[in-house]
């Protein structure tokens, strides 16, 4: 845990349950290691990191995983690399359909030929991201990353970075996230924040001039701003908006 770099503020660990005593109306645990770290929200872009063969007892799907496993291969690709005293773990990047479409309009280009995706030929289904599995899978281990030191990343985790392969003919393009705009896929919360807070003003009698400084320092004006000249509205007219706003909330007492 000390060694892995993310900037994700969501970091998840479950450990196990390794011993359980019930004695005299006592309850006793002692649990043993993690069993489970994730790191990161479903919502976006997750990393998960968990004891697979557990999870296989749990789920009775041991038998069908052993059968994958035994076909992992060591230096030698006669002789399987699977250890069945040995617990498999099993490293999951997590996208969300909102990651991939910002990939998808971030315009992945081929660094080879300069070709381009766009969203008819690049994520639009489901089925399209197979092609793009590897890069995506690379781009995620950059993002999530295990460091041996300061300076120097993991061995083990820049094997799993540049050596795993999901599809044969996998195109090397550069993979790049388009964030949203700022007022973009967000309107109805900042149709919310401009109302609640012509309420607060109209409540402390705030002016027009008040009103319009307190909305460029809220710490939301750019999405404010973009809100309304999406719609066309100047800065004139927004001032005259503000204005009739804290009008009727104070003729129909709706001042919070």
């Amino acid at each position: 845990m000390d060694r892995f770099v993310t900037r994700s503020k969501k970091v998840t660990k479950i450990d196990g349950i390794y011993d359980f005593s019930f004695n005299h109306g006592t309850i006793a645990t002692t649990y043993g290691n993690a069993e489970t770290f994730m790191f990161g929200t479903a919502s976006a872009l997750q990393c998960c990191i968990y004891n697979k063969t557990k999870e296989a007892h749990a789920r009775d799907k041991i038998h069908f995983w052993e059968s994958i496993w035994n076909t992992a291969s060591s230096d030698d690709p006669t002789v399987s690399d699977y250890d069945p005293d040995r617990d498999v773990w099993r490293i999951e990047m997590r996208f969300h359909q909102s990651v991939l479409r910002e990939f998808a309009q971030g315009v992945p280009c081929n660094v080879d030929t300069g070709e381009c995706l766009d969203m008819e030929h690049g994520f639009k289904r489901f089925i399209d991201t197979v092609p793009h599995l590897t890069g995506l899978w690379r781009t995620a281990m950059v993002k999530y990353r295990l460091d041996h030191s300061r300076n120097l990343i993991d061995s083990a985790w820049q094997l799993l970075q540049e050596d795993a392969r999901f599809y044969d003919h996998e195109p090397h393009f550069l993979y790049k996230r388009a964030r949203k705009a700022p007022g973009l896929g967000n309107e109805k919360n900042v149709a919310l924040v401009v109302g609640n807070l012509i309420s607060l003003y109209a409540r402390q009698g705030f002016t027009t001039q008040q009103a319009m400084n307190g909305l460029t320092r809220c710490g939301a004006w750019d999405d404010i701003a973009n809100y309304y000249r999406r719609r066309g509205i100047d800065a004139d007219q927004l001032r005259l908006l503000i204005s009739q706003r804290l009008v009727e909330r104070r003729l129909l007492g709706k001042a919070a």
